[in-house]
């Protein structure tokens, strides 16, 4: 299963939390500031290494920081298509594939 990826909304300080903490209140371990891990992410591809992340959709198009190959990115919408594959939003729409 896929981690959340998001940022605290006081410092920014990009944190990682398991899909079964989405929803439950934490304390963000730079500030202490409290916040609530996101239940809302989306699917996104980093464009650099390809790998799948999920990411708080708050966070669609801001520069982020993949957690596999580190580099600074904008995440690349991506959405499930039957049968185990990942393909780019625009191209979902293109097939006219609804979810």
């Amino acid at each position: 299963m896929f981690d959340i990826y998001f940022k605290c909304t006081d410092c920014e300080k990009q944190l990682v939390a398991g899909v079964a903490g989405a929803g439950q209140q934490i304390i963000c371990p730079r500030c202490n500031s409290s916040l609530t891990i996101p239940a809302h992410y989306s699917l996104h591809a980093c464009p650099n290494c390809l790998k799948i992340l999920q990411v708080d959709s708050l966070l669609r198009g801001t520069e982020f920081h993949c957690p596999f190959c580190t580099k600074t990115i904008v995440p690349l919408p991506v959405a499930h298509v039957p049968g185990g594959i990942y393909a780019e939003a625009s191209e979902i729409a293109m097939l006219q594939i609804t979810q």
